[in-house]
This record gives C-alpha cells, structure tokens and sequence, in this order.
C-alpha cells in the first residue's frame, strides 16, 4: 500500500516559522500606517488659535464676528459627519447651528470665520447652512472659509443666490 502524505505535511515547518514573524510585522506595519493616516495634525486648540488669527487678519467692517471651528478628531469622524449633513441636512447639528448663526445676516453685518482640516466636510456644513435658509437673502453676511481646499462651485452659487460675501482663507 503506497502512504500518501496530506497537503500540509508537504510545508517544511521550518519556512512556516519563518513567514510568521514576517506577516506578522508587516500587518503590524499596515495598522500603524493607516492610524497614522486617520488622525488629524490638527488639534482643536491649535484649529481655533488659526481661526482666531485669520479673524482677526480679515478685512475689518463693522461686524459682528463669529468663529466657527469644525473638528474631526480622525478622517472617519470627518466623513461619518459629512454623510451625515449631506444624507440629512435638517438633523445635522452643524448644519442646524450654522443656519441659525447665518439667520442674523438678514437684519445685520456678521463675519462668519468657519473651517477645519477636511475640506469637503467643511464645504458641506456651510453649504447647508446657507441652503436651510432658503427664504431669502443674506446681505449682512460674510463667511471667511478657512480651509486646504477653496470653496466648491456649489458653494459659490448657493452663497451667491443668497447674497453672501463668500471668501477663502488657505489652512496652513
């Protein structure tokens, strides 16, 4: 009778060993690299000292000044919130909350300095903002945008449909 021996039996043991260590480090390798791609190199001290800078670097006008930091502590955080607004606008608490800062622009000058490290999220509260103020104009208001990325189209048009002053800062 001829011995077969099983599939596995025919791995030397030797290189198994070996492979281990190896894909174990690489999987360790893999998880620190995408940790470290998920935080922000922006703390929320360190976003509202920005915002207070460039508040206080804009053009003056007699205005009321609001600043409105939006931090995500990782990339997932920014990106469940940014689902969130642009799936359900009425329910974002960000979104609500600028509207309702945004509502003063109707009867009086308000700066609005609004921006954080996730462009697109940032894009789409201030979008909302303007948006859940659909019943009319905004001539007092002007939002300085301070973000990696300048304002999208869609923003443009929304800000400029309500007469909005819309202007960008770049985040450095």
């Amino acid at each position: 009778m001829l011995a077969v021996k099983p599939p596995a039996a025919l791995v030397d043991g030797a290189s198994m060993r070996t492979r281990h260590p190896t894909r174990a480090l690489l999987v360790g390798l893999l998880v620190l690299f995408l940790l470290a791609g998920c935080g922000t190199k922006l703390s929320a001290p360190e976003l509202d000292a920005r915002l207070a800078r460039v508040s206080q670097t804009a053009t003056p006008r007699q205005a009321i000044r609001r600043v409105f930091p939006i931090h995500a502590q990782t990339k997932m955080e920014a990106w469940v919130l940014q689902t969130e607004a642009k799936s359900t606008p009425e329910s974002s608490p960000l979104s609500l909350e600028l509207a309702d800062g945004f509502r003063l622009g109707r009867l009086r000058r308000i700066d609005y300095i609004v921006g954080g490290p996730f462009p697109d999220l940032s894009d789409r509260l201030v979008l909302n903002g303007l948006l859940l103020n659909e019943s009319g104009a905004l001539p007092g208001l002007r939002i300085i945008l301070v973000s990696p990325a300048a304002p999208t189209a869609e923003l443009r048009q929304a800000a400029q449909a309500r007469r909005v002053r819309i202007e960008h800062r770049p985040l450095d």
